[in-house]
C-alpha cells in the first residue's frame, strides 16, 4: 500500500508542477497583454486626437478596439490553457448576429451620426437664400 501512495503522490506533484507552471505562463501573458492593449488604445487615442476627430468618436473608436483586444485575448489564453474555444467563438459570433439583427435600424442611424461625427469638417460654410420678410442672406455650420 506504501508504494501505491507514493505513486499517486509523485503523479499530484506533477501535474501540480505542470499547472502551475501553465498558470504562472497565463498570468504573465495576460500582465503583458492587458499592458500592451492600454498602450495601443492610448496611442490609437492621441492619434485620433492628433487628426481632430470629436470625442465622441475618438473615445468610441478606442472603447471599440480595447473591448475587441481584451476578448481575443481571453480567447487566446483559453486555447492556450486546453480549453476548446471553438464553441466560444461560435457563441460569439451568434450573439454578434443576434444583436447586430436586433438592433438593425438603430445602428445604421448609429453609424450615420458616427460618419457624420467622423467626416465633419468645420472650415466650410454653405450660403442659404431665406424667401422671408427680408430677402436676407444666411450662413449654416454643419
Amino acid at each position: 500500500m506504501s508504494a501505491l501512495n507514493k505513486s499517486e503522490t509523485s503523479t499530484w506533484q506533477a501535474i501540480v508542477v505542470a499547472y502551475a507552471i501553465k498558470i504562472a505562463l497565463v498570468v504573465i501573458i495576460l500582465s503583458i497583454g492587458f499592458w500592451l492593449i492600454n498602450k495601443l488604445t492610448t496611442f490609437t487615442n492621441s492619434l485620433l486626437s492628433k487628426r481632430h476627430v470629436d470625442g465622441t468618436v475618438n473615445s468610441f473608436f478606442k472603447t471599440l478596439a480595447g473591448t475587441g483586444l481584451k476578448i481575443l485575448l481571453v480567447v487566446l489564453i483559453l486555447n492556450f490553457i486546453g480549453i476548446t474555444t471553438t464553441s466560444l467563438v461560435a457563441i460569439v459570433g451568434a450573439a454578434g448576429l443576434a444583436i447586430g439583427l436586433a438592433l438593425q435600424g438603430t445602428l445604421s442611424n448609429f453609424a450615420s451620426g458616427a460618419m457624420l461625427l467622423l467626416f465633419k469638417s468645420s472650415g466650410w460654410v454653405i450660403p442659404l437664400k431665406c424667401r422671408a420678410k427680408r430677402n436676407s442672406k444666411r450662413n449654416s455650420d454643419f
